[in-house]
């Protein structure tokens, strides 16, 4: 099975996937980006891709296409999909500044 990557995943997935999936590709790299999805399936079924998407697609016959919109999908066999997590840091640097602001406005009641 080759996978054919929607243009609102990454190309930079590829490689990972060449070893599990070999011929894979993303829209960009098949010069289809900005192309509408009626022509990305069209190219995927007449190269015998699968269509790997985060779009909400209508299922269109003969055509596969793996869906992560589907809640509790994260995946493709032992490829995931984690969500974004912020930093500790991150998330320390976003309590201190409220923190500040909830200083600064109680300090502009009291005068």
């Amino acid at each position: 099975m080759k996978l054919l990557l929607d243009e609102n995943l990454s190309r930079r997935l590829v490689p990972s996937l060449q070893a599990v999936y070999p011929g894979s590709s993303q829209v960009d790299l098949l010069d289809l980006s900005g192309a509408n999805d009626h022509a990305v399936w069209t190219y995927a079924r007449a190269h015998d891709f699968a269509i790997v998407t985060k779009d909400t697609m209508t299922t269109w016959t003969g055509l596969t296409y793996l869906d992560f919109t589907t809640p509790g999908y994260s995946g493709i066999d032992n490829i995931a999909v984690a969500p974004a997590v912020p930093e500790p840091g991150t998330v320390a640097m976003m309590l201190a500044g409220l923190g500040a602001l909830a200083f600064m406005s109680r300090r502009s009641k009291m005068n």
